[in-house]
C-alpha cells in the first residue's frame, strides 16, 4: 500500500531566511514570523486530513509541522534523511560574502554545478535520501495524506527524484517560507507521484510575510 496523497511542506521563517543567509544543515529555530505562519496554516493542514507526519529533526522543520500535527493528535516521526542539503563553508553566510570570499565556488554553484572543496553536498546525494524517506514513509500507509515538513533545497531535489526528472531538475525553482507542494498517487505508473500543486499557501490568498501581523513572541 502507499498514502494516495503526499504534502511536502516548507519550515517557516528563520532570521536566516530574512537576513538571506545560507542555513543548511545548522539548525536555526523559527523567529516570530516563522511561527506564526506555522499556525496560521496549520489549521488548514489539518483539515486536509492528514493521517502521518514525518518531518526533519532540525528544529525550524519539526516545530513547524508540530503546529498541525497537534492539532489532529498526531505525532511527528522524525528521519535525518530530509534535513536541508549541507552547504558546508556557506552555511551561515550571505550570497554576497560567499562571492567575496569563495568567487570560483560561488560561480559554480549559481550556474547550477556543483562547487567542490567547500563541503557542499551534491544535489545527487540530497534526492536520493530525501527521496528514500518519502518513499519509505508512504509505503506502508494505506491511503491517505503523508504530510512531509522540510526544507528549500531538500524538497526541490527529492521531489525532482520522485518526479522522474533527476536531482538536478530546477524547473519549479524553490518553495517559499511554509510553502508548499502536494504529490498525487498514480496507480501501476512510472513515476508514480505527479505533481498536482506546487509553491502553494492557503490556495495563494495569503502572503504568509505580508499579511502575518507578529504581536510578540507567541504571535
Amino acid at each position: 500500500m502507499s498514502a494516495d496523497r503526499i504534502l511536502l511542506w516548507r519550515h517557516g521563517q528563520t532570521d536566516y531566511n530574512l537576513a538571506w543567509r545560507i542555513q543548511g544543515s545548522t539548525d536555526i529555530p523559527l523567529n516570530a514570523v516563522g511561527l506564526g505562519q506555522a499556525r496560521y496554516v496549520a489549521p488548514y493542514i489539518a483539515a486536509a486530513g492528514p493521517a502521518r507526519f514525518v518531518a526533519s529533526p532540525l528544529q525550524r522543520a519539526y516545530a513547524t509541522a508540530l503546529e498541525a500535527a497537534k492539532l489532529v493528535g498526531l505525532e511527528v516521526v522524525t528521519d535525518a534523511r530530509l534535513e536541508e542539503r549541507c552547504f558546508g563553508l556557506f552555511e551561515g553566510l550571505t550570497r554576497t560574502e560567499i562571492a567575496e570570499r569563495y568567487p570560483r565556488e560561488f560561480a559554480q554553484w549559481r550556474a547550477g554545478e556543483e562547487p567542490g572543496g567547500v563541503g557542499v553536498e551534491t544535489k545527487e546525494h540530497v534526492g536520493a535520501r530525501v527521496a528514500a524517506a518519502i518513499s519509505e514513509a508512504s509505503e506502508d500507509m494505506d491511503g491517505g495524506l503523508l504530510v512531509v515538513t522540510a526544507h528549500g533545497a531538500a524538497i526541490t531535489c527529492g521531489l525532482g527524484v520522485l518526479l522522474g526528472c533527476g536531482a538536478q531538475w530546477q524547473g519549479l525553482g524553490g518553495l517559499d517560507n511554509c510553502h508548499w507542494a502536494m504529490l498525487q498517487r498514480r496507480k501501476n505508473a512510472n513515476p508514480q507521484w505527479r505533481l498536482t500543486g506546487f509553491n502553494r499557501f492557503l490556495a495563494d490568498e495569503h502572503d504568509p510575510v505580508k499579511n502575518f501581523e507578529v504581536e510578540g513572541p507567541e504571535g
